[in-house]
């Protein structure tokens, strides 16, 4: 896929020039400050985000950033129940063996933080989320928050698809029924825990 890199110097001095907070320029793009955060790392972003970031900074596309066939997706959150812990850590070791950034919980996790905070962040944070869908993991609170999160995500980022179901048997098929059809379980005293 063909990705765009933007010249993060005439980015940042295109949103300075216009006074636009982070916040302000994703609204006003219609796309993430995940994604504003990439162009100034000076990472790839897809061609339909970089139209949309230079039309919000008044800027010629052609000007100002590249074609690139650098991957547009360079992180991934494992998302996974405790019993799905000896399968995710296999996930995990197989992108760590081709450097890809990756969070999974039992090595990325930062002790003393709370688990919600680390949860909320880490899944705004990853290009991908890879949820393992078992039995032991789709109805545990902290699987369901996140999922929670990240579809609140693709709806924020124009319904982009980052939630990556990697399904390890037949129950997401089968057995599993959500408890809550609309995936919202605020206030429904469940708490985020694993």
């Amino acid at each position: 896929m063909t990705t765009v890199i933007f010249d993060a110097e005439k980015f940042r001095q295109a949103r300075l020039g216009l006074a636009l907070t982070r916040e302000a320029l994703a609204a006003s793009a219609n796309i993430s400050q995940v994604s504003i955060q990439r162009v100034e790392r000076g990472q790839a972003v897809s061609p339909a985000t970089a139209e949309a970031l230079a039309k919000s900074l008044g800027l010629s596309l052609e000007s100002s950033a590249v074609a690139s066939d650098e991957r547009e997706y360079q992180s991934v959150f494992i998302s996974y129940g405790g019993p799905d812990e000896e399968f995710a850590r296999l996930l995990w070791n197989g992108f760590v063996r081709r450097s890809i950034k990756v969070f999974f919980f039992a090595e990325s996790a930062v002790p003393g933080q709370r688990l919600h905070r680390t949860m909320a962040t880490a899944v705004l944070e990853y290009d991908r989320i890879v949820l393992v869908c078992s039995k032991a993991s789709l109805d545990r609170p902290g699987i369901l928050y996140e999922v929670e999160q990240v579809l609140a995500r693709e709806a924020t980022e124009g319904g982009q698809d980052l939630l990556i179901p990697l399904v390890v048997d037949d129950s997401l098929f089968v057995t599993w029924q959500p408890t809550r059809p609309d995936g919202d379980h605020r206030g429904d005293g469940r708490s985020s825990h694993r």
